[in-house]
This record gives C-alpha cells, sequence and structure tokens, in this order.
C-alpha cells in the first residue's frame, strides 16, 4: 500500500509496521557501501523491536552486485598494470606484487561474502527464506495474467526474482502478523505493494529511517551507537543542558514576617552531575 508520511508514522508508532526491507536497486542507489552512509544506519534497529529483514532473493542478487564491482575493477587494474608495464618497463614479478598488495590474494566472490556477512552481523539482518513462502502455481498464473510486478514488456520474465522476494516477505508479515515498509524505486514493487494489505512502499532510504526516529526504543538505539563510536559526547551535552535549565529556575524563599524585608539570592551553579545507575 502507499501511504501518506503521517499516516506511516501512526502505524510505526502504534506496533503496525515493524519491519524495514530493502530492494536491491537501493543498494545499488548507495554505491553499495554497506561500511557507511545510510545503509550502515541500519544498525540503528539493532537491540529494538523494529527489524531489518531482506529476502534471500534481494541477499543473492547484492552479493552478485558486489562480486561483479570486484571482479571489474581487478579487471581494470590487472589492464592498467599491463600498460604500465608496456610503458614503464616493468617486470612482471613487480606487477605481481602489486596485485597481491592491493587484493591480498583474496577472490571477488570472497569479498563480497565477507563484506555482505558483516553488514548483516553489523544490523542484525534477518534474511526471509523463499523456500515454503511461495506458492508456484500462484506466482505462474499471475505471470500468465500479468498481475504485478510482472508487466506486458518482452522481458516481464525477468520479473521472477522481484515477484519471488515480495511474496515471500509477505507471506512473513502474514506469518509474524506485521506490517514492513518497504524501499524500492523499482515501478514493479511499486505496482504490486500499491495492492498489499502487509507491503508498505516508499522509495527513499533517508526518509523511511527518518518515520522510525519517533520510536523511543529507535531513538534510544541510535544514541547507545552514537556514544559508542564517540560522536556525542554525553557529559558536555549534559552540563550544558542542566546548566541552561538551572539558570532559568526562578528562587522564590517563604517567607512569614511583620516586617518588611527583602530576599537576597545567589546565582544557581552547577558544580558536578553524576548518574547513578540502576543496580
Amino acid at each position: 500500500m502507499e501511504l501518506g508520511e503521517a499516516e506511516i508514522k501512526e502505524r510505526i508508532a502504534d506496533g503496525r509496521i515493524r519491519a524495514i526491507t530493502l530492494d536491491t536497486c537501493i543498494f545499488d542507489g548507495n554505491g553499495n557501501r554497506f561500511e557507511r552512509g545510510l545503509l550502515a544506519k541500519l544498525s540503528q534497529f539493532n537491540n529494538t523491536a523494529v527489524r531489518f529483514v531482506l529476502s534471500d532473493v534481494v541477499v543473492g542478487e547484492v552479493q552478485s552486485h558486489v562480486t561483479k564491482e570486484a571482479q571489474d575493477s581487478m579487471s581494470a587494474v590487472r589492464t592498467t598494470l599491463k600498460e604500465v608495464g608496456r610503458c614503464w618497463q616493468t617486470s612482471n614479478e613487480q606487477r605481481d606484487a602489486a596485485l597481491a598488495a592491493l587484493f591480498k590474494a583474496e577472490s571477488p566472490s570472497s569479498l563480497g561474502k565477507r563484506r555482505f556477512d558483516a553488514f548483516a552481523e553489523a544490523t542484525e539482518l534477518e534474511v526471509i527464506a523463499s523456500g515454503g513462502r511461495v506458492d508456484v502455481a500462484e506466482l505462474l498464473k499471475d505471470y500468465f495474467s500479468i498481475k504485478p510486478p510482472f508487466g506486458t514488456s518482452a522481458t516481464k520474465k525477468h520479473e521472477f526474482p522481484d515477484a519471488i522476494a515480495l511474496r515471500a516477505l509477505e507471506s512473513f508479515a502474514d506469518e509474524e502478523g506485521l506490517q514492513i515498509l518497504a524501499v524500492s524505486k523499482d515501478g514493479d514493487w511499486k505496482r504490486y505493494c500499491r495492492d498489499s494489505a502487509r507491503l508498505v512502499i516508499v522509495d527513499d532510504l533517508a526518509l523511511a529511517l527518518s518515520y522510525f526516529h519517533q520510536n523511543a526504543e529507535v531513538a534510544c538505539a541510535r544514541l547507545v551507537q552514537r556514544l559508542r563510536d564517540g560522536t556525542l559526547a554525553l557529559d558536555s551535552a549534559l552540563d550544558a543542558a542542566v546548566q541552561y535549565a538551572v539558570e532559568r529556575i526562578n528562587f522564590i524563599p517563604e517567607v512569614s514576617s511583620g516586617y518588611f524585608y527583602e530576599p537576597d539570592l545567589g546565582e544557581a551553579e552547577v558544580k558536578a552531575i553524576e548518574l547513578l545507575q540502576d543496580s
């Protein structure tokens, strides 16, 4: 389904939307940079009730794309080193040493798996298996009747991976009794999700992540992560906040006297802050 910002936030707040998933195009659009940027921010859901899930189809496609990028870059370096050898008259041993220093004898497929596995661990990813969740007969029926995500183009058979991924995610959402915020710019994903009661479609990852910031668990998890990676100095932030609050306190003494009096109040100054831990 397609919902406005207010309704998406409402469903996150009341617990109907409790998971987020991405299409392969979102990974490609972010350069498959697992270690930084928006993709790395998916770790904000760690240790919360919000789940980060991916279809096994998407996982396979992403790993394949990362492997191809690694293979292409390696081939480009080999070609360049050959040209360097011709121009600079470097030996084969020198070129081999340069390749070993750059790639450390790791294959592109090994690199792709290693990087994705590290990303999955860092974000507490749940991989949704398609086996047992996708009815092949229904899939073929939709294919021949041209139901979303299948289209009328001659390449509609290429939409089978999308169809399998979306049906698996929808089946998983039914099993868990939740709705999933699906992030994709792909027209086939959008057409399918518009008719789905379980998949809520948006096309911007940064916006999708921001919708969850009102969730107290997610907000606390982000705060903890910032403390751990050193991007938030809690002590100085607390000092400033407490000092700001104290400066705005009006101290009014309670006095009972038969004579005229005028209170002489000093300024409150924050000397120290101590955080008490629950035992």
